[in-house]
Protein backbone atom coordinates (compact mmCIF):
# COMPACT_ATOMS: atom_id res chain seq x y z
CA UNK A 1 0.00 0.00 0.00
CA UNK A 2 1.43 3.56 0.09
CA UNK A 3 2.61 5.71 1.84
CA UNK A 4 1.51 9.60 3.36
CA UNK A 5 0.42 12.03 0.94
CA UNK A 6 1.92 15.28 1.03
CA UNK A 7 5.21 13.44 2.49
CA UNK A 8 5.58 10.99 5.46
CA UNK A 9 8.90 10.05 7.64
CA UNK A 10 10.72 7.27 8.75
CA UNK A 11 8.66 5.66 10.87
CA UNK A 12 7.52 3.31 9.35
CA UNK A 13 5.12 0.65 10.57
CA UNK A 14 4.74 -3.27 10.15
CA UNK A 15 3.53 -4.96 6.72
CA UNK A 16 -0.20 -5.22 6.90
CA UNK A 17 -3.53 -3.89 5.39
CA UNK A 18 -3.54 -0.64 5.47
CA UNK A 19 -6.39 2.38 6.38
CA UNK A 20 -6.45 6.40 5.48
CA UNK A 21 -8.79 8.58 6.65
CA UNK A 22 -7.31 11.86 4.87
CA UNK A 23 -4.38 13.34 3.78
CA UNK A 24 -3.46 12.78 3.06
CA UNK A 25 -0.89 12.60 6.16
CA UNK A 26 0.80 13.04 4.35
CA UNK A 27 -2.08 13.22 -0.15
CA UNK A 28 -1.76 9.66 -0.96
CA UNK A 29 0.79 8.71 -2.57
CA UNK A 30 1.65 4.78 -2.03
CA UNK A 31 5.19 4.49 -0.75
CA UNK A 32 6.94 0.71 -2.08
CA UNK A 33 5.95 -1.57 0.89
CA UNK A 34 6.44 -5.30 1.25
CA UNK A 35 4.24 -8.41 0.10
CA UNK A 36 1.73 -8.53 2.81
CA UNK A 37 0.82 -4.21 3.38
CA UNK A 38 -2.49 -3.36 3.16
CA UNK A 39 -3.25 -0.02 3.43
CA UNK A 40 -6.24 1.85 5.21
CA UNK A 41 -6.12 5.76 5.00
CA UNK A 42 -8.32 6.98 6.67
CA UNK A 43 -9.54 10.83 6.11
CA UNK A 44 -8.92 10.76 9.84
CA UNK A 45 -6.31 9.68 12.52
CA UNK A 46 -3.72 7.06 11.91
CA UNK A 47 -2.85 4.17 14.17
CA UNK A 48 -0.53 1.42 12.96
CA UNK A 49 0.41 -1.82 15.68
CA UNK A 50 4.17 -1.72 15.69
CA UNK A 51 6.18 -4.50 17.12
CA UNK A 52 2.89 -5.23 19.44
CA UNK A 53 1.79 -1.27 19.66
CA UNK A 54 -0.50 0.17 17.93
CA UNK A 55 0.95 3.57 16.86
CA UNK A 56 0.28 6.34 14.57
CA UNK A 57 2.09 5.33 11.25
CA UNK A 58 1.87 6.10 7.90
CA UNK A 59 -0.82 5.84 5.44
CA UNK A 60 -3.02 3.65 7.09
CA UNK A 61 -5.35 6.59 7.77
CA UNK A 62 -5.14 10.38 7.29
CA UNK A 63 -6.85 13.13 8.55
CA UNK A 64 -7.07 16.74 8.38
CA UNK A 65 -7.29 19.73 10.76
CA UNK A 66 -7.33 23.58 10.00
CA UNK A 67 -4.66 25.96 9.73
CA UNK A 68 -2.71 26.16 13.25
CA UNK A 69 0.11 28.45 13.09
CA UNK A 70 -0.10 30.06 17.12
CA UNK A 71 3.11 29.36 19.35
CA UNK A 72 1.96 26.63 21.86
CA UNK A 73 2.17 27.42 25.43
CA UNK A 74 4.01 24.63 26.54
CA UNK A 75 3.46 23.80 30.43
CA UNK A 76 5.40 20.61 32.53
CA UNK A 77 3.50 17.57 32.14
CA UNK A 78 0.09 17.46 34.19
CA UNK A 79 -1.33 13.72 34.60
CA UNK A 80 -4.81 14.20 33.52
CA UNK A 81 -5.88 10.35 34.33
CA UNK A 82 -5.43 6.59 33.34
CA UNK A 83 -7.70 4.14 32.21
CA UNK A 84 -7.19 0.11 32.69
CA UNK A 85 -5.53 -1.46 29.99
CA UNK A 86 -5.03 -4.96 28.87
CA UNK A 87 -2.18 -6.15 31.13
CA UNK A 88 1.07 -7.14 30.95
CA UNK A 89 0.26 -9.70 28.24
CA UNK A 90 -1.03 -6.76 26.29
CA UNK A 91 -1.17 -8.40 22.59
CA UNK A 92 -1.73 -5.62 20.68
CA UNK A 93 -2.80 -1.61 21.78
CA UNK A 94 -3.64 1.37 20.32
CA UNK A 95 -4.26 5.04 20.78
CA UNK A 96 -5.43 8.00 18.34
CA UNK A 97 -6.34 11.25 19.28
CA UNK A 98 -8.48 13.79 17.51
CA UNK A 99 -9.50 16.96 18.70
CA UNK A 100 -11.16 16.05 22.34
CA UNK A 101 -12.26 12.42 21.03
CA UNK A 102 -9.54 9.90 21.75
CA UNK A 103 -9.66 6.25 21.16
CA UNK A 104 -7.81 3.83 22.82
CA UNK A 105 -7.60 -0.10 21.98
CA UNK A 106 -6.27 -3.92 22.50
CA UNK A 107 -6.20 -6.86 21.81
CA UNK A 108 -8.19 -9.54 23.77
CA UNK A 109 -7.39 -13.22 24.61
CA UNK A 110 -10.17 -14.29 22.48
CA UNK A 111 -8.47 -12.57 19.77
CA UNK A 112 -11.16 -9.58 19.62
CA UNK A 113 -10.33 -5.89 19.46
CA UNK A 114 -11.73 -4.28 22.72
CA UNK A 115 -12.09 -0.03 21.31
CA UNK A 116 -12.78 2.69 23.86
CA UNK A 117 -13.88 6.27 23.09
CA UNK A 118 -12.75 8.60 25.54
CA UNK A 119 -13.35 12.28 25.93
CA UNK A 120 -9.13 13.15 26.50
CA UNK A 121 -9.43 16.63 28.41
CA UNK A 122 -10.63 14.41 31.30
CA UNK A 123 -9.43 10.85 30.47
CA UNK A 124 -13.33 9.73 30.84
CA UNK A 125 -14.44 7.11 28.98
CA UNK A 126 -17.47 7.43 26.92
CA UNK A 127 -17.98 4.30 25.45
CA UNK A 128 -16.39 0.77 24.94
CA UNK A 129 -17.47 -1.79 22.29
CA UNK A 130 -15.58 -5.03 21.16
CA UNK A 131 -15.50 -5.99 17.73
CA UNK A 132 -17.57 -8.78 16.06
CA UNK A 133 -14.75 -11.03 14.53
CA UNK A 134 -11.86 -12.03 16.08
CA UNK A 135 -8.63 -12.02 14.28
CA UNK A 136 -4.94 -13.35 15.22
CA UNK A 137 -3.77 -10.03 14.48
CA UNK A 138 -5.28 -6.64 14.25
CA UNK A 139 -2.90 -3.92 12.54
CA UNK A 140 -4.83 -0.72 12.85
CA UNK A 141 -7.48 1.61 14.77
CA UNK A 142 -7.97 5.42 13.12
CA UNK A 143 -10.56 7.88 13.87
CA UNK A 144 -12.81 8.91 10.50
CA UNK A 145 -15.51 10.54 9.80
CA UNK A 146 -18.28 8.21 11.22
CA UNK A 147 -16.67 7.59 13.74
CA UNK A 148 -13.84 4.97 13.91
CA UNK A 149 -12.50 1.90 11.91
CA UNK A 150 -10.06 -1.24 12.81
CA UNK A 151 -8.42 -2.72 10.35
CA UNK A 152 -7.18 -6.82 11.08
CA UNK A 153 -4.10 -8.36 9.72
CA UNK A 154 -3.47 -10.44 6.95
CA UNK A 155 -0.82 -13.47 5.89
CA UNK A 156 -0.62 -13.08 2.06
CA UNK A 157 -1.85 -10.85 -0.37
CA UNK A 158 -4.82 -13.23 -1.04
CA UNK A 159 -6.07 -13.84 1.90
CA UNK A 160 -8.98 -11.36 2.80
CA UNK A 161 -8.66 -8.85 6.25
CA UNK A 162 -11.65 -7.24 7.37
CA UNK A 163 -12.13 -3.77 8.26
CA UNK A 164 -14.47 -3.05 11.02
CA UNK A 165 -16.58 0.41 11.15
CA UNK A 166 -17.57 2.16 14.65
CA UNK A 167 -20.06 5.22 14.44
CA UNK A 168 -19.51 7.59 16.79
CA UNK A 169 -21.49 5.77 19.88
CA UNK A 170 -19.93 2.91 19.49
CA UNK A 171 -22.26 0.58 17.43
CA UNK A 172 -20.62 -1.21 14.96
CA UNK A 173 -22.56 -0.28 11.47
CA UNK A 174 -19.87 -2.66 8.84
CA UNK A 175 -17.45 -4.53 8.06
CA UNK A 176 -15.46 -5.10 4.49
CA UNK A 177 -13.01 -7.56 3.79
CA UNK A 178 -9.56 -6.19 2.06
CA UNK A 179 -6.51 -7.63 1.21
CA UNK A 180 -2.95 -7.20 2.03
CA UNK A 181 -1.84 -5.18 -1.06
CA UNK A 182 -5.52 -2.96 -1.02
CA UNK A 183 -5.59 0.72 0.10
CA UNK A 184 -8.07 2.60 1.97
CA UNK A 185 -9.60 6.36 1.96
CA UNK A 186 -11.87 7.65 4.16
CA UNK A 187 -13.11 10.85 2.87
CA UNK A 188 -15.51 12.66 4.47
CA UNK A 189 -19.20 10.77 3.38
CA UNK A 190 -16.82 8.36 1.06
CA UNK A 191 -14.35 5.54 1.04
CA UNK A 192 -12.25 4.40 -1.80
CA UNK A 193 -10.90 1.36 -2.16
CA UNK A 194 -7.79 1.00 -4.21
CA UNK A 195 -8.24 -2.94 -4.86
CA UNK A 196 -5.21 -4.37 -6.04
CA UNK A 197 -6.04 -7.84 -6.03
CA UNK A 198 -8.91 -7.04 -9.04
CA UNK A 199 -7.21 -4.06 -10.34
CA UNK A 200 -10.18 -1.40 -9.96
CA UNK A 201 -10.88 1.49 -7.74
CA UNK A 202 -14.25 1.18 -5.68
CA UNK A 203 -16.27 3.66 -4.47
CA UNK A 204 -18.63 2.90 -0.69
CA UNK A 205 -20.47 5.01 1.35
CA UNK A 206 -18.74 5.56 5.30
CA UNK A 207 -22.86 5.52 6.65
CA UNK A 208 -22.87 1.53 5.51
CA UNK A 209 -20.34 0.50 3.61
CA UNK A 210 -22.71 0.12 0.30
CA UNK A 211 -20.58 0.43 -2.86
CA UNK A 212 -21.95 3.03 -5.07
CA UNK A 213 -19.37 2.75 -8.12
CA UNK A 214 -16.40 0.84 -9.04
CA UNK A 215 -13.66 1.87 -11.79
CA UNK A 216 -11.24 -0.21 -13.81
CA UNK A 217 -7.48 0.78 -13.37
CA UNK A 218 -6.10 2.09 -16.53
CA UNK A 219 -4.24 -0.54 -18.15
CA UNK A 220 -1.26 -0.35 -20.86
CA UNK A 221 -1.48 -2.08 -24.11
CA UNK A 222 0.33 -5.38 -22.82
CA UNK A 223 -2.39 -5.15 -20.25
CA UNK A 224 -0.39 -3.94 -17.33
CA UNK A 225 -2.70 -2.45 -14.47
CA UNK A 226 -0.58 -1.68 -11.47
CA UNK A 227 -2.08 2.18 -10.37
CA UNK A 228 -0.81 5.22 -7.65
CA UNK A 229 -3.80 6.96 -6.06
CA UNK A 230 -3.22 10.15 -3.88
CA UNK A 231 -6.03 12.26 -2.34
CA UNK A 232 -6.00 16.13 -2.92
CA UNK A 233 -4.85 17.94 0.03
CA UNK A 234 -4.63 21.13 1.55
CA UNK A 235 -1.82 23.38 3.30
CA UNK A 236 -4.36 23.15 6.46
CA UNK A 237 -3.06 19.32 6.42
CA UNK A 238 0.37 20.47 6.87
CA UNK A 239 -0.27 22.45 10.30
CA UNK A 240 -2.27 19.67 12.63
CA UNK A 241 -1.01 17.48 14.78
CA UNK A 242 1.04 14.52 12.86
CA UNK A 243 2.47 11.26 14.21
CA UNK A 244 5.60 9.98 13.80
CA UNK A 245 5.26 9.87 10.40
CA UNK A 246 4.02 13.02 10.09
CA UNK A 247 0.25 11.92 9.13
CA UNK A 248 -2.07 14.08 10.18
CA UNK A 249 -4.47 12.50 13.10
CA UNK A 250 -7.56 14.40 12.26
CA UNK A 251 -10.31 13.16 10.02
CA UNK A 252 -10.28 15.77 6.68
CA UNK A 253 -14.33 17.28 5.88
CA UNK A 254 -12.73 19.42 2.68
CA UNK A 255 -11.97 17.99 -1.15
CA UNK A 256 -12.93 14.61 -1.14
CA UNK A 257 -11.48 14.26 -4.69
CA UNK A 258 -8.46 11.59 -5.62
CA UNK A 259 -6.19 10.98 -8.25
CA UNK A 260 -5.52 8.41 -9.90
CA UNK A 261 -2.18 7.63 -11.77
CA UNK A 262 -1.71 5.03 -13.87
CA UNK A 263 0.23 2.25 -15.81
CA UNK A 264 -0.61 3.78 -19.26
CA UNK A 265 0.91 6.81 -17.48
CA UNK A 266 -2.85 8.53 -18.15
CA UNK A 267 -3.72 11.15 -14.67
CA UNK A 268 -7.53 11.24 -13.84
CA UNK A 269 -9.24 13.03 -10.88
CA UNK A 270 -12.03 11.69 -9.09
CA UNK A 271 -15.04 12.11 -6.71
CA UNK A 272 -14.61 9.53 -4.21
CA UNK A 273 -18.60 10.41 -3.71
CA UNK A 274 -20.36 9.69 -6.94
CA UNK A 275 -17.17 7.99 -9.39
CA UNK A 276 -17.48 10.84 -11.64
CA UNK A 277 -14.42 11.55 -13.58
CA UNK A 278 -13.89 14.90 -13.44
CA UNK A 279 -10.58 15.81 -15.28
CA UNK A 280 -8.21 13.42 -17.34
CA UNK A 281 -4.66 13.70 -19.33
CA UNK A 282 -2.48 11.67 -20.75
CA UNK A 283 1.04 10.99 -20.45
CA UNK A 284 1.68 12.69 -17.22
CA UNK A 285 3.12 10.54 -14.96
CA UNK A 286 4.22 6.92 -14.08
CA UNK A 287 2.69 4.86 -10.85
CA UNK A 288 6.41 5.04 -9.44
CA UNK A 289 6.90 8.24 -10.37
CA UNK A 290 7.19 10.97 -6.80
CA UNK A 291 4.07 12.62 -7.01
CA UNK A 292 2.32 14.56 -4.41
CA UNK A 293 -1.28 17.04 -4.61
CA UNK A 294 -1.84 20.37 -2.45
CA UNK A 295 -4.48 22.92 -3.14
CA UNK A 296 -5.50 22.07 -5.89
CA UNK A 297 -2.24 21.23 -8.22
CA UNK A 298 -0.83 18.40 -8.86
CA UNK A 299 3.11 18.36 -8.57
CA UNK A 300 4.92 14.92 -10.16
CA UNK A 301 9.00 14.96 -10.69
CA UNK A 302 9.51 12.43 -13.09
CA UNK A 303 13.07 10.37 -14.39
CA UNK A 304 14.25 11.93 -17.57
CA UNK A 305 16.48 9.62 -19.22
CA UNK A 306 18.93 13.01 -20.26
CA UNK A 307 18.55 15.71 -17.33
CA UNK A 308 17.92 12.72 -14.42
CA UNK A 309 14.18 14.17 -13.73
CA UNK A 310 11.76 17.33 -13.95
CA UNK A 311 9.25 18.30 -11.74
CA UNK A 312 6.14 20.12 -13.11
CA UNK A 313 3.42 21.53 -11.60
CA UNK A 314 -0.35 20.87 -12.85
CA UNK A 315 -3.95 22.40 -12.58
CA UNK A 316 -6.19 19.85 -11.12
CA UNK A 317 -9.04 21.62 -12.40
CA UNK A 318 -7.99 21.25 -16.10
CA UNK A 319 -5.12 19.31 -16.04
CA UNK A 320 -3.48 21.37 -18.74
CA UNK A 321 -0.20 22.24 -19.93
CA UNK A 322 2.41 21.63 -16.92
CA UNK A 323 4.30 24.53 -15.90
CA UNK A 324 8.03 23.67 -15.12
CA UNK A 325 9.39 24.29 -11.57
CA UNK A 326 12.62 22.32 -11.90
CA UNK A 327 14.74 20.46 -14.27
CA UNK A 328 17.91 18.24 -13.17
CA UNK A 329 21.24 19.47 -14.31
CA UNK A 330 23.18 16.09 -13.23
CA UNK A 331 21.81 13.19 -15.37
CA UNK A 332 22.37 10.95 -11.98
CA UNK A 333 20.33 13.50 -10.28
CA UNK A 334 17.62 11.13 -8.48
CA UNK A 335 14.14 12.19 -6.30
CA UNK A 336 14.04 10.10 -3.44
CA UNK A 337 10.73 12.11 -1.77
CA UNK A 338 8.03 14.85 -3.35
CA UNK A 339 6.63 16.58 -0.67
CA UNK A 340 3.81 19.51 -0.11
CA UNK A 341 5.98 21.89 2.30
CA UNK A 342 3.85 25.05 2.48
CA UNK A 343 1.37 27.78 0.40
CA UNK A 344 2.03 26.95 -3.46
CA UNK A 345 5.39 25.27 -2.52
CA UNK A 346 7.08 21.88 -2.74
CA UNK A 347 10.10 19.92 -1.38
CA UNK A 348 12.22 17.59 -3.07
CA UNK A 349 14.88 15.28 -1.24
CA UNK A 350 17.34 15.23 -4.23
CA UNK A 351 20.66 12.85 -4.60
CA UNK A 352 22.94 11.56 -7.19
CA UNK A 353 23.44 7.69 -8.38
CA UNK A 354 20.65 7.24 -4.63
CA UNK A 355 23.50 7.65 -2.64
CA UNK A 356 22.31 9.72 0.92
CA UNK A 357 25.99 11.56 1.44
CA UNK A 358 24.69 13.38 -1.34
CA UNK A 359 21.10 14.35 -0.23
CA UNK A 360 20.03 17.95 -0.87
CA UNK A 361 16.61 19.58 -0.39
CA UNK A 362 14.94 21.73 -3.17
CA UNK A 363 11.81 24.39 -2.35
CA UNK A 364 10.43 24.86 -5.19
CA UNK A 365 7.04 26.82 -6.24
CA UNK A 366 8.86 29.92 -5.45
CA UNK A 367 10.52 33.06 -7.65
CA UNK A 368 13.59 30.22 -7.99
CA UNK A 369 14.57 26.79 -5.91
CA UNK A 370 15.99 27.24 -2.99
CA UNK A 371 18.69 24.32 -1.95
CA UNK A 372 20.47 23.54 0.88
CA UNK A 373 22.59 19.79 1.74
CA UNK A 374 21.32 17.46 4.16
CA UNK A 375 23.83 14.61 4.45
CA UNK A 376 22.28 11.16 5.27
CA UNK A 377 18.46 12.12 4.75
CA UNK A 378 16.25 9.43 3.53
CA UNK A 379 12.75 10.68 3.90
CA UNK A 380 11.38 14.86 4.49
CA UNK A 381 8.32 15.73 6.79
CA UNK A 382 6.62 19.18 6.89
CA UNK A 383 5.54 21.00 9.59
CA UNK A 384 3.35 24.56 8.26
CA UNK A 385 6.63 26.05 6.55
CA UNK A 386 9.29 23.70 7.53
CA UNK A 387 10.81 20.67 6.63
CA UNK A 388 11.94 17.88 9.24
CA UNK A 389 14.16 14.92 8.84
CA UNK A 390 14.56 12.27 11.17
CA UNK A 391 18.26 10.87 10.81
CA UNK A 392 18.04 7.13 11.82
CA UNK A 393 21.19 6.96 12.73
CA UNK A 394 23.23 6.91 16.02
CA UNK A 395 22.63 9.10 17.90
CA UNK A 396 19.11 9.28 16.63
CA UNK A 397 18.06 12.85 15.47
CA UNK A 398 15.64 15.49 13.93
CA UNK A 399 16.61 18.88 12.27
CA UNK A 400 14.28 21.39 11.01
CA UNK A 401 14.62 23.88 8.67
CA UNK A 402 12.61 26.59 7.24
CA UNK A 403 12.39 27.01 3.64
CA UNK A 404 15.35 29.20 3.06
CA UNK A 405 17.31 26.69 4.52
CA UNK A 406 18.42 27.79 7.79
CA UNK A 407 18.02 25.13 10.44
CA UNK A 408 15.92 25.88 13.27
CA UNK A 409 16.49 22.47 15.38
CA UNK A 410 19.25 20.44 15.25
CA UNK A 411 19.14 18.25 18.40
CA UNK A 412 19.29 14.30 19.36
CA UNK A 413 15.65 12.21 19.31
CA UNK A 414 12.12 12.45 17.42
CA UNK A 415 10.29 15.28 16.85
CA UNK A 416 6.39 15.35 15.72
CA UNK A 417 4.23 18.04 14.60
CA UNK A 418 1.87 19.61 16.95
CA UNK A 419 1.11 22.69 14.41
CA UNK A 420 2.92 24.60 11.72
CA UNK A 421 4.62 26.85 14.39
CA UNK A 422 5.44 23.99 17.58
CA UNK A 423 6.97 20.51 17.84
CA UNK A 424 7.12 18.02 20.57
CA UNK A 425 10.83 16.39 20.89
CA UNK A 426 11.39 12.63 22.34
CA UNK A 427 14.62 11.85 23.42
CA UNK A 428 14.58 8.71 21.61
CA UNK A 429 13.35 6.95 18.71
CA UNK A 430 9.79 5.47 18.71
CA UNK A 431 9.96 2.10 20.75
CA UNK A 432 7.34 -0.43 21.95
CA UNK A 433 9.43 -1.27 24.59
CA UNK A 434 8.37 0.19 28.11
CA UNK A 435 10.69 2.93 29.20
CA UNK A 436 11.11 6.62 30.83
CA UNK A 437 10.69 8.91 27.95
CA UNK A 438 11.99 12.42 28.21
CA UNK A 439 10.14 14.94 25.97
CA UNK A 440 10.36 19.17 25.02
CA UNK A 441 8.31 21.39 23.75
CA UNK A 442 9.61 22.86 20.65
CA UNK A 443 8.79 26.00 18.98
CA UNK A 444 10.09 26.85 15.67
CA UNK A 445 9.90 30.58 15.75
CA UNK A 446 13.27 30.34 17.54
CA UNK A 447 13.68 26.82 18.33
CA UNK A 448 14.33 27.01 21.46
CA UNK A 449 13.39 23.60 23.98
CA UNK A 450 11.01 23.87 26.79
CA UNK A 451 11.42 20.66 28.91
CA UNK A 452 8.39 19.24 29.77
CA UNK A 453 9.22 16.26 31.72
CA UNK A 454 9.13 12.98 32.40
CA UNK A 455 6.14 10.12 30.42
CA UNK A 456 6.96 7.15 32.78
CA UNK A 457 7.04 3.38 31.98
CA UNK A 458 5.17 4.36 28.60
CA UNK A 459 5.26 2.51 24.96
CA UNK A 460 6.49 5.45 23.41
CA UNK A 461 4.78 3.68 19.98
CA UNK A 462 1.80 3.55 21.07
CA UNK A 463 1.90 7.43 21.97
CA UNK A 464 -0.95 10.05 20.03
CA UNK A 465 -1.56 13.74 20.76
CA UNK A 466 -3.22 16.92 19.47
CA UNK A 467 -1.54 20.40 20.51
CA UNK A 468 -2.60 19.97 24.07
CA UNK A 469 -2.38 16.70 25.84
CA UNK A 470 -0.72 13.36 24.83
CA UNK A 471 -2.24 9.39 25.58
CA UNK A 472 0.23 6.42 25.64
CA UNK A 473 0.07 3.04 26.59
CA UNK A 474 1.80 2.07 29.82
CA UNK A 475 2.31 -1.45 31.60
CA UNK A 476 -1.58 -2.06 32.41
CA UNK A 477 -3.13 1.56 31.44
CA UNK A 478 -3.60 4.17 29.16
CA UNK A 479 -2.41 7.60 30.40
CA UNK A 480 -3.24 10.72 30.08
CA UNK A 481 -1.01 14.06 30.18
CA UNK A 482 -1.24 17.57 29.38
CA UNK A 483 1.47 19.67 28.44
CA UNK A 484 0.07 23.14 26.94
CA UNK A 485 -2.97 25.03 28.64
CA UNK A 486 -6.45 24.75 27.20
CA UNK A 487 -7.50 27.12 24.83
Amino acid sequence: MSGPPGGGGPYQGPAGPQLTGGFPATAVMPRAKPPGWLVITLVAAIVVAVAGVGTLAWSRFWGGGGVNDRDVAFIPFQQIGSLPGPGSNYGRVFTTVTGDRAYVAHTREDDKLEIRAVQASTARELWRAETSIAAPNWEQVASVSVGVAALSDGYSSSTPEQLVVFNTDGREIWTYPVRSEDQIFFLGDAVVVVDRFANQLVGLRAADGVQTWRHDNPATSSGRKTTAVYPVNSYERLTGPGDFSAIPFAPRSDDHRVVQVGADRSVRIIDAATGAVAASRPNVADPTDKVAVLDGTLYVAAEDSRSGYRAVAHDLATLGEPKVLHTAVDPAARVEELIACGPERVCLLETVRYDVKTATVLVLGGEKPVHWAVPGAKQLSAAGEHVFVNHTGSPYTTKVYALDGRTVLDAEGSAVRLNGRSMLLFANRPSASLGDESVSGVNLADGVQTPLGLLRGVRLSSCSWNTELIVCAGDKSFVFHRFAAAD
